[in-house]
């Protein structure tokens, strides 16, 4: 699973999207997988392990910090990981907002664990 190619959709997209005055914008990331893959400088995916993985996209090992700009550009981050382990979430958990993810165990409850964490919850 590739971290890093999708934050940086979402950054590109959130830097470029005209702000709407008051709104507040809410990110989700969501996967069932590990993370394995980063962009490298050519804009290549590598396969890598998970630690190599988070180091990238969280900047220790390039100039770019993908988390702490999907974090600056977003009111929350949620992080969702479909039935994986407690590294992995663990993992998820460095990109939410709150440091605490959530686990869900099948496809079917993401609907579910989405409406819980809505920001029209707090309306």
């Amino acid at each position: 699973t590739n971290y890093e190619a999708p934050l940086m959709k979402a950054n590109a997209w959130l830097q470029g999207a005209e702000p709407i005055p008051g709104a507040l914008t809410y990110s989700y990331f969501i996967t069932d997988g590990e993370p394995n893959r980063y962009q490298n400088n050519a804009n290549q995916s590598v396969f890598s392990s998970a630690e190599v993985v988070m180091n990238e996209i969280t900047g220790v090992t390039d100039a770019v910090n993908d988390v702490a700009l999907l974090k600056s550009l977003s009111t929350e981050v949620i992080g969702v990981g479909i039935n994986i382990g407690a590294a992995t979430l663990a993992n998820v958990a460095v990109i939410d907002s709150n440091g605490v993810a959530l686990n869900i165990t099948q496809a079917s409850q993401l609907d579910v664990a989405l409406a819980a964490v809505s920001p029209l919850n707090l309306i």
